[in-house]
């Protein structure tokens, strides 16, 4: 069942989103984020397919609402029935939710990516601004004075 599937995928993007947010050292993160940077077409192949996914639960979940509104409640005869469109009801609104918690961690996970490589490309500007700022040994040293004789 394609539940497992997307359960797997929340796990993944936990534990990449706890990757990001420990306090590594910036060099781990930049390699980090460029691993995940170079790689970006499975990302955006994993939110199209929730995408899709979702958009399947949604209308899916709109057939169980119509049915549950017209479904007669009082009848005993219909009791079986009646259980049941509320089990595969509340199955649907599991996986709805369920799909948008992870669709939602790949959005959070898209936007650390741009946080990560802007911090460490201000962080290289910076750098390069420090080291044209301090000037290098030998030009601090004085020059030593040469004695005629």
């Amino acid at each position: 069942m394609y539940l497992w599937g997307v359960l797997t995928v929340v796990f993944v993007e936990c534990f990449l989103i706890l990757c990001f947010l420990l306090p590594l050292p910036s060099r781990v993160k930049v390699v980090f984020s460029s691993v995940i940077n170079n790689n970006k077409n499975i990302f955006y192949i994993i939110g199209s397919v929730l995408l899709m996914l979702l958009a399947g639960t949604t209308l899916e979940l709109s057939k169980y609402e119509e049915n549950y509104e017209t479904a007669p409640h009082s009848s005993s005869s219909d009791f079986l029935q009646t259980e049941h469109m509320k089990l595969m009801k509340f199955r649907t609104e599991r996986n709805f939710y369920l799909k948008s918690f992870a669709f939602t961690l790949l959005l959070v996970i898209f936007g650390l990516m741009h946080l990560t490589t802007s911090i460490a490309a201000i962080e290289a500007k910076y750098g390069v601004l420090q080291s044209a700022r301090t000037p290098s040994p030998a030009a601090v040293k004085p020059a030593t004075p040469v004695t005629a004789k």
